[in-house]
């Protein structure tokens, strides 16, 4: 399965991962953005995140315990992995950098944890 959707704007609202282009936390005045990872239990925090092009996302956290993956996860499928996501599979180590270079709509999970523990940058 592809990857980036179009880029937000216009009216309409993404639905991904649980999370909603609409409501997501808006991050656009950020040029870095911190993601926590498994902080409190299993969570992202924050999930679902709005940032412009170029916007340097961190994931922080321990990553053999929750080890993300660039896709979508629904309740009931098996998930779908996308390879073409900016968002790559880490699987180790504590803190990870992906910049978000192009518009779209990037889920992500932990492999672990799903679908509970998933979120969605949408890049602007």
């Amino acid at each position: 399965m592809g990857g980036a959707g179009g880029s937000g704007g216009g009216g309409m609202s993404i639905k991904v991962n649980g999370c909603d282009s609409a409501t997501a936390q808006d991050e656009t005045a950020n040029a870095t953005v911190k993601i926590m990872v498994g902080a409190g239990g299993f969570t992202f925090s924050p999930a679902c995140i709005r940032v412009k092009k170029g916007t340097a996302v961190t994931f922080e956290g321990d990553f053999a315990a929750h080890p993300i993956v660039g896709g979508t996860t629904t309740a009931g499928a098996p998930p779908e992995p996308d390879p073409t996501s900016p968002i790559k599979q880490t699987m180790a180590g504590s803190s990870v950098t992906f910049t978000m270079d192009s518009a779209g709509t990037y889920p992500y999970y932990c492999e672990y944890h799903l679908p509970t523990m998933a979120g969605a940058v949408f890049v602007e």
